[in-house]
C-alpha cells in the first residue's frame, strides 16, 4: 500500500514562466483523486501521465481511475481548470460517476436544505455559484456520459450535502470514506483559515498487519477455529499453553496520512490538532519579510507552515503556492528550519512526486530536466 502525490503546480494566485497555479493528484490503491484544479490542469495532467509512461509505467495515473476532485477554496487559481476538464474526460469516454467535493459556509448549507434563496452576503466566488455555473454549462444528464456528483460541506462541522439540482440538496448521512465506498483507505476535509471557506484533505492508509504464519499453525497442529481466533488478534489456549495472536503474525505497516492544505494561515485549529502525519503539504505564500501580508490575506510564511507541522507531528513538511517575490527556495526553506530544526523540509517544483511508502518511508522525486531525480 502506498501513497503518492504528483504536485502540478506551485504558484500563488497566477501562473509564472516556471510555476503553474495549483493542482495535485494523489495516487492510492483504491483510486485517483485531484486536489484542486487551476488553469491549465488538464494541460499539466496530460504532461505528467505522458512522463510516466516513458519513465515510470508502475505510477501511471490513468483518468480511469479517478474518483474525485477535492476543492481547499473557491479562489479560480484552484478551480478554473476544471470545467474543461470535464468535458475532456467526456472525449476520453469515460463512463463512471465523478464526485466533485468542496467546502462551503454553514448559511449556504442550510439554505440548500430548506430550498431557500443564497444569502445576499454569500460572496460571489461561493463554491455555490461555481457549481451552479458549472452546471448550467455541461448539462451532465444529456451531454456527458458520466454522472457528476456535487458535494458541498461545512468541515467545521462535517456537515456535507449532495446537490440535486441548482436549488435543492440533500443531507449526506455518512461519512465521505463510506459514501465513496472505500475501505482501507479514509478521506477527510479539515477546517482552515482562510478569507473564504477553506479546508484541507488528508488521506489516511489504515494499518495491516502482518502476515499470519501458517507454518507455525502447521507445526502446532491447530485447528481451524484456532487458527481463525489467532488471525482474529484474540489469544488462544492450546494443549495448556496459551499462545499470544501477536506471535503468529509477521511485522505489519503502521497507518500512513498524507495532508494537503490549500491557502489557510498558519496553525489552523482543525488542522493542527491532527496527531500524526507522514507528509503535510502546506502553503508558503510568503517569506518572514512579508508576515504582513500574510496576516493580511489570511496566508502563511514558509516558518508559519513549519509552525503548523511542529503542531501535528509531521514527519515531512512540503513547501508550496509561492509567492511571484519568491524566485528560488533558499529562503523559505531556511526560515521553516529555523522554526523547526528537527523537522525535514522539502521544497516542491512543479511535476515533483512525493511517495510515502507502505513502511511510512517518504520519498522526494525532483523534476530536474525532464526526467525525475530521487
Amino acid at each position: 500500500m502506498t501513497l503518492e502525490v504528483h504536485i502540478l503546480g506551485t504558484s500563488s494566485a497566477r501562473p509564472t514562466s516556471s510555476r503553474a497555479v495549483s493542482g495535485s493528484i494523489v495516487s492510492t490503491d483504491e483510486g485517483v483523486f485531484v486536489v484542486d484544479a487551476g488553469e491549465g490542469f488538464q494541460s499539466r495532467f496530460q504532461h505528467q501521465r505522458s512522463a510516466l509512461k516513458k519513465m515510470d509505467p508502475q505510477s501511471s495515473i490513468r483518468p480511469s481511475r479517478i474518483v474525485g476532485v477535492c476543492f481547499t477554496h473557491a479562489h479560480l487559481d484552484h478551480t478554473w481548470g476544471l470545467l474543461p476538464w470535464l468535458q475532456s474526460m467526456s472525449l476520453d469516454k469515460r463512463e463512471q460517476p465523478l464526485y466533485i467535493m468542496a467546502p462551503t459556509s454553514e448559511e449556504v448549507i442550510q439554505a440548500l436544505l430548506n430550498g431557500l434563496s443564497i444569502p445576499e452576503e454569500v460572496p460571489s466566488v461561493d463554491f455555490i455559484h461555481q457549481i451552479r455555473f458549472w452546471m448550467s454549462m455541461v448539462d451532465h444528464e444529456q451531454k456527458l456520459p458520466y454522472e457528476i456528483h456535487y458535494i458541498l460541506g461545512n468541515p467545521l462541522t462535517d456537515t456535507w450535502v449532495q446537490l440535486n439540482d441548482h436549488a435543492h440538496a440533500e443531507l449526506i448521512t455518512t461519512p465521505l470514506t463510506q459514501m465513496l465506498g472505500l475501505t482501507s483507505l479514509e478521506l477527510n476535509a479539515h477546517a482552515t483559515i482562510h478569507s473564504v471557506p477553506s479546508c484541507a484533505w488528508s488521506f489516511t492508509q489504515q494499518a495491516h498487519q502482518g502476515v499470519f504464519d501458517r507454518a507455525l499453525a502447521d507445526e502446532l497442529g491447530l485447528s481451524t477455529r484456532d487458527r481463525s481466533m489467532l488471525s482474529a488478534g484474540k489469544n488462544i489456549t492450546h494443549n495448556g499453553v496459551e499462545l499470544e495472536a501477536t506471535s503468529f503474525r509477521g511485522a505489519g505497516n503502521p497507518p500512513i496520512r498524507l495532508v494537503i492544505s490549500g491557502d489557510t494561515s498558519a496553525n489552523a485549529p482543525h488542522l493542527s490538532s491532527l496527531d500524526f502525519c507522514n507528509v503535510l503539504i502546506h502553503e508558503a505564500t510568503f517569506t518572514d519579510e512579508h508576515q504582513a501580508q500574510a496576516d493580511a490575506f489570511l496566508h502563511s510564511t514558509s516558518r508559519g507552515a513549519a509552525s503548523t507541522a511542529e503542531q501535528m507531528n509531521a514527519e515531512v513538511l512540503c513547501l508550496t503556492h509561492y509567492s511571484n517575490r519568491i524566485k528560488t527556495t533558499e529562503a523559505s526553506i531556511v526560515q521553516a528550519s529555523q522554526q523547526s530544526p528537527e523537522l525535514r523540509i522539502i521544497a516542491a517544483n512543479d511535476h515533483d512526486r512525493i511517495r510515502i511508502r507502505d513502511n511510512g518511508d517518504v520519498v522526494h522525486f525532483r523534476w530536474i530536466e525532464n526526467s525525475w531525480n530521487e
